[in-house]
């Protein structure tokens, strides 16, 4: 079991805590060399395979390794505040830092996540389960798990399209027509202490 790091935006930590969101997808690094046989992609989904169409390129297939298995720890990073009287606070909801080590100095009014200190996190996701997919082949549900703020109603409103907008604001434009692939990430949302 590992344990390390993840970010999320100020609207991800409060669908955490709201618990709302119980899964997140990350782009897999793939080579820019690396080709997918096209007859193969349902066989790679399934069993989490990479296939190339050169077996003298590359003999056989590669096997994709997500970063995370289940068991591990990720402990969320999340944006945060500070003022003159060494006030801190989660920028998500503006709640106050219980404890703060002694002596730890402020240096600016706020700090993004990605320099957030292990002792300020509050949230810790324990992985259940992980999956290998194409980005698009979100299915409602999963969109819902992604922290969907709307009721997922069988004739309503599709949470794949919130998912992908969402998606396009945090990676970029054209990022979901891109059609990654990408991890899924199913966890169990821990406040306060590390389970």
């Amino acid at each position: 079991m590992a344990e390390k790091p993840i970010l999320f935006s100020g609207p991800m930590v409060r669908a955490l805590l709201e618990g709302r969101k119980t899964m997140t997808r990350r782009v897999l690094k793939v080579p820019p060399d690396w080709k997918l046989d096209p007859a193969r992609e349902a066989a790679a989904r399934e069993g989490n395979y990479w296939f190339t169409p050169d077996p003298e390129e590359r003999p056989g297939f590669l096997r994709i390794v997500p970063r995370l298995v289940v068991g591990d720890l990720l402990w969320v990073r999340e944006a945060m505040k500070f003022d003159t009287d060494d006030f801190c606070c989660w920028a998500a909801d503006m709640q106050r830092i219980p404890e703060v080590p002694a002596g730890y100095k402020f240096t600016r009014s706020s700090m993004p996540s990605m320099f957030m200190p292990r002792w300020a996190s509050r949230i810790t996701l324990e992985v259940t389960a992980v999956k290998v997919e194409r980005l698009q082949d979100i299915n409602r549900g999963d969109a819902m798990e992604e922290g969907c703020p709307f009721p997922n109603m069988a004739k309503g409103d599709d949470p794949r399209q919130w998912f992908s907008t969402l998606w396009e604001s945090i990676n970029g434009e054209e990022s979901w027509q891109a059609n990654p692939w990408v991890a899924a990430f199913s966890f169990k949302v821990h406040v306060g202490a590390t389970p």
